[in-house]
Parts: structure tokens; C-alpha cells; sequence
């Protein structure tokens, strides 16, 4: 199963040789007994996932006794998602989604934390990751030597998007699953940075162009890859989560999208594999 091919590439990814300095080992676990995101909600945060963001509600902790954080955002930076999820979780605080909340909020908030009630007609959305991407990547044949220097810094954002998830127990096939289901029609361009003295270019991020804009799992899919404690509302059907970002669309700028919904069998997941060829975009 695809499952299985995911984790045989991380284990691969591990051994490769390249440091990760700034993943964390440890992750402090949740008292038990720990209440429901049902509750009043004493921190809102909306708009990009970033630094200010995570300041914002460190700064909140730190001054009061914090139960519950609601969250509207179309995503973000990874590492500072995967900060929040912590630091949540650290301190046995439910998440509550509502609105939106698309790419990193959905693949490290929505996904990693604890306790988590999303509000009814939420637009979820998941979509590209480094780890998901790496692993495609290495999969479709696109990198052919995976210890090249070059791809160091995808390499290292990638290995911290994927011990997320170990470290939350969640399985991180679904970061490579985000990418694979949306149909990937061809790779764009290579973002790149310079590293000291002139070394480089490294990629940091490849531009995937797919068919969908987004893939939203079934509940039955999350509840199967994720040990989190999920309530309230989830798209059952297409319609239910084209209709939830159709809410949205036009006042958080989420036109033009195509949404895939639903998880596949496991002949379509070898179907998929066996049909996996990646090759530069033209234009």
C-alpha cells in the first residue's frame, strides 16, 4: 500500500546523512482528562501562520490561563505550524477551526493537535508540503540522488514535516497523499536559496501544478491516519466541502479552486503509484 511505500522513503530519508538540527525530539504528552473544545474561547487567531502569530499566542499563555484557540487562516509557514501544534498540546489547549482552514492550518493544526472542534461549513483544504513533495519527488524518478547537496533544504524541511506527525502519532502518509491525489500534471519551478560563501542554490520548495487546488479527506480517512480527539463538523460529501468553501470564496480570495474529496481504495492507490511519472512543466 501506499502507506507502506511512505514510510519505507522516510526510513530512507532518515539514513540518507544530512542533519536536521532544528527538529525537535521530544513532545510533552497530554494530561489525562483534558476537556473538550467546547468551552469559551479565549484566544482568536486569524491570518497568515507566522512568527507573529505564534508570538501573539505565547505572549497570551504566558499572561493567562488559556483553555481555548479558535483559528481562521488559509496557511502558512510549516515550522511555525508545527510550533503552534506543540506548544498546544504542551500546554492542554483545544483548537477550534472555523471559517477556513486551509494548507498548513489543515496538514499541522487541524491535523496534530490534540483536541480539535471544527465549526460547521469549514473550508478544509490540504494541499502541497515539503515532506509530501520530497517523497513525490523521490518516488516519480524527478530526484535521481537523493544525498546531492542540492536538495538539502527541501530534504531538512521535509524530515521535520514528517517527525511532526510521528511525534503527534499521525501518520504521515497523508502529507504524501496531499500531493499524489490532487493529480500532479507536471513540476514548475525550483525555488532556491544561496548558501554561505556562494554555496548553492538549494531548493527550498518546488512548484507542483495539479488538477485540484486542494484535497479534502473523509472524516473516516483523518480518524484513521491521526489519534487526535476530532469533533464537530466534517464534510461528508463533495458538495458539503465545495459548498463550505463557496462561503468563503469570494471575501478570502479562494477562486479560481478545484476540490477532490474523499479517500481512495487501496487498487487505487496502486493504481496511482503505478502510473506516476513527473516531468517539467513546458511553459
Amino acid at each position: 500500500m501506499l502507506t507502506g511505500l511512505f514510510r519505507t522513503l522516510v526510513l530512507t530519508l532518515t539514513v540518507i546523512g544530512f542533519q536536521a538540527d532544528d527538529v525537535s525530539e521530544t513532545r510533552a504528552l497530554r494530561d489525562e482528562g483534558s476537556g473538550h473544545a467546547t468551552e469559551k474561547v479565549d484566544i482568536h487567531l486569524t491570518g497568515s501562520i507566522d512568527p507573529n502569530m505564534l508570538e501573539s499566542l505565547q505572549e497570551a499563555i504566558a499572561r493567562s490561563h488559556v483553555k481555548i484557540v479558535a483559528i481562521s487562516s488559509l496557511g502558512g509557514q510549516v515550522d511555525v505550524a508545527i510550533q503552534i501544534a506543540d506548544l498546544l498540546d504542551e500546554n492542554n489547549i483545544s483548537l477550534q477551526v472555523s471559517k477556513y482552514c486551509l494548507s498548513a492550518c489543515a496538514q499541522y493544526l487541524l491535523t496534530l493537535v490534540d483536541e480539535v472542534e471544527v465549526k460547521p461549513d469549514t473550508a478544509i483544504g490540504y494541499h502541497y508540503n515539503p515532506a509530501g513533495t520530497f517523497l513525490l519527488l523521490l518516488a516519480g524518478g524527478f530526484i535521481e540522488d537523493a544525498e546531492h547537496a542540492r536538495w538539502r533544504d527541501l530534504y531538512r524541511r521535509a524530515l521535520s514535516s514528517a517527525l511532526a506527525y510521528a511525534q503527534h502519532s499521525a501518520d504521515p502518509a497523508l502529507l504524501f497523499e496531499a500531493n499524489i491525489y490532487r493529480d500532479i500534471q507536471c513540476i514548475g519551478d525550483l525555488w532556491t536559496t544561496e548558501g554561505n560563501d556562494g554555496e548553492g542554490p538549494f531548493v527550498y520548495a518546488v512548484e507542483l501544478r495539479a488538477h485540484y487546488s486542494y484535497w479534502v479527506p473523509s472524516l473516516e480517512h483523518i480518524q484513521r491516519v491521526s489519534s487526535q480527539n476530532l469533533e464537530g463538523w466534517w464534510p461528508s460529501t463533495a458538495r458539503d466541502a465545495q459548498l463550505a468553501f463557496a462561503m468563503h470564496a469570494e471575501t478570502e480570495h479562494l477562486l479560481p479552486y478545484r476540490i477532490l474529496f474523499g479517500s481512495k481504495t487501496e487498487q487505487e492507490h496502486k493504481d496511482i503509484m503505478q502510473d506516476l511519472e513527473l516531468s517539467t512543466c513546458e511553459d
